[in-house]
C-alpha cells in the first residue's frame, strides 16, 4: 500500500475525511451467502464504512464463491473507470480456508484479468478488541431478548 494511501486511511479512522486519488479504490471481500433472505449485509457494511468513514473513493464488494460479482469482474468494473490501485479489505473473521485457499486464488485471476491494476490485500478482520465488544453486545440483546419472552435473567 503506497505511504499516501495508508495516511489517509489513518486520518480516516481518526475521523477525518479520506481523500483518495481518482485512480483508488477500496473493494470490501465476503464469502458470499445462500440465502436470499442474508445477502446485502456486505453492501450495508459497504455504506456503513463509506458514510462513517467519509471515504471519497470508490467503496464496491466482491465475493469468493456464493455470490457476484467476483473479484476479478469487479476490478475490470473498476479499471474501466480508471481505477489503478485498489486496496481488498477481506471481511473475514479467521484465516481460514477463504482466506488462505480462495483468497490467493482469486488475486490471481484478478491480476490475469486486469495487468496494471495494483492490488493489495490487508489482513483479515480478525480477533480486534472491537470485535469482542460488537460480540459482548450481542450476547446482552440476546439476554434482553430471553428477558422479554420468558421474564427471567440469563440464560
Amino acid at each position: 500500500m503506497s505511504p499516501a494511501l495508508v495516511e489517509r486511511t489513518v486520518q480516516a479512522a481518526a475521523g477525518k475525511s479520506l481523500r483518495a486519488g481518482e485512480d483508488e479504490a477500496l473493494i470490501l471481500l465476503g464469502h458470499g451467502v445462500r440465502s436470499r433472505e442474508r445477502k446485502g449485509s456486505l453492501g450495508q457494511a459497504r455504506d456503513w464504512l463509506q458514510d462513517s468513514l467519509h471515504l471519497e473513493m470508490p467503496v464496491v464488494t466482491a465475493y469468493l464463491g456464493l455470490e457476484k460479482p467476483g473479484l476479478a469482474e469487479q476490478v475490470k468494473r473498476l479499471k474501466a473507470r480508471g481505477v489503478e490501485r485498489v486496496l481488498v479489505l477481506p471481511m473475514l473473521l479467521t484465516e481460514g480456508t477463504h482466506y488462505r485457499r480462495d483468497l490467493p486464488k482469486a488475486l490471481a485471476e484478478a491480476r490475469r484479468a486486469c495487468p496494471g491494476v495494483e492490488l493489495k490485500v490487508a489482513a483479515h478482520l480478525g480477533a480486534d478488541r472491537a470485535l469482542a465488544d460488537l460480540a459482548l453486545l450481542r450476547v446482552r440483546q440476546a439476554q434482553q431478548a430471553w428477558m422479554s419472552v420468558c421474564g427471567q435473567g440469563g440464560f
